[in-house]
């Protein structure tokens, strides 16, 4: 995928287009400053040296718990869920005249228009602290300038390619900064807390839905577990073994007595014991007989 997406980067027919949009709390405003021709091309070979030298990373699925240095992350556009909204800021830009603030954007946005629609996305670099605090200044020859006008940071690196149905990830944590990925999180969070209510398999569910959506790292668990398709009716069908996994691993965690075995849940402390025993993370080595937790 990514030797097609800079085979399209080199294409000399493309047209372009760059945005700068500002992230608000329910809104994304984006602007559309007029480019010299010349910036798009050094901004494009810049783009294409930088994607060359990563040609060789490993394409893996994106997972919202964390990230494996030296890959690259994907995802389908449909999961950040409001990609639309971007695009139609970008659609609804504004052509400014006027002198603008470069402090309140977000990131920009690089369009480029040829066999097809490739959106390249970038945390912008910004000057605030030295706008506020310092001074900015050019070298005209052997004299140093001020600089009255306001900077904004370009470069070649990439946060994420939007190419066909699919993101590329080169900034684990850009994706949520520049996406509403927390609202993403919640939802997804709550969808896989709701199937495991109705298994009946927890008591004081409902506190531990609470306590989970409360906190954002466990959100992001909880999503990854929804995406791994998770057998849950097998694994409360052997309470047998969840009593022998709770005793070897000495966890804070008890069961209610028999005819109806439930998990108890108690307090915030026992969550991840708990998440542990529904995604099957705890084991014992064949050979070495040695205990372990998969949290991969």
């Amino acid at each position: 995928m990514l030797d097609e997406i800079i085979r399209q980067l080199a294409n000399e027919t493309n047209s372009y287009n760059l945005y700068f949009t500002q992230k608000k709390q329910h809104s994304y405003d984006s602007y559309s400053p007029n480019i010299e021709g010349q910036i798009y091309k050094d901004l494009v070979a810049l783009m294409i040296e930088h994607l060359s030298k990563m040609t060789s990373l490993e394409i893996v699925e994106y997972d919202p718990s964390g990230y494996t240095d030296r890959t690259i992350e994907k995802c389908d556009i449909d999961y950040v869920g409001n990609f639309d909204e971007i695009s139609e800021s970008f659609e609804e830009a504004d052509e400014v005249d006027t002198e603008i603030n470069p402090d309140k954007f977000t990131f920009y946005c690089l369009e480029i228009n040829g066999e097809v629609n490739i959106k390249i996305l970038r945390r912008v670099t910004k000057f605030k602290k030295l706008h506020a605090k310092g001074i900015i200044a050019m070298f005209n020859g052997n004299q140093l300038n001020k600089l009255d006008n306001k900077l904004i940071g370009i470069d070649g690196e990439i946060d994420l390619i939007c190419y066909g149905e699919k993101i590329l990830i080169f900034s684990h944590y850009s994706l949520e900064r520049i996406f509403r990925l927390s609202q993403q999180f919640q939802r997804k969070a709550s969808e896989f807390l709701n199937k495991l209510s109705h298994l009946n398999a927890i008591e004081n569910i409902e506190q531990l839905k609470a306590d989970c959506l409360n906190d954002t790292r466990i959100q992001k668990i909880l999503t990854k577990m929804l995406n791994e398709n998770l057998d849950l009716e097998r694994t409360f069908n052997n309470f047998d073994n969840i009593e022998k996994t709770i005793s070897m691993f000495d966890l804070n965690v008890e069961i209610s007595p028999h005819p109806n075995p439930r998990i108890k849940y108690e307090n915030k402390s026992q969550i991840m014991d708990v998440i542990r025993i529904i995604r099957d993370s705890y084991y014992e080595s064949l050979i070495n007989q040695e205990l372990g937790i998969d949290d991969g």
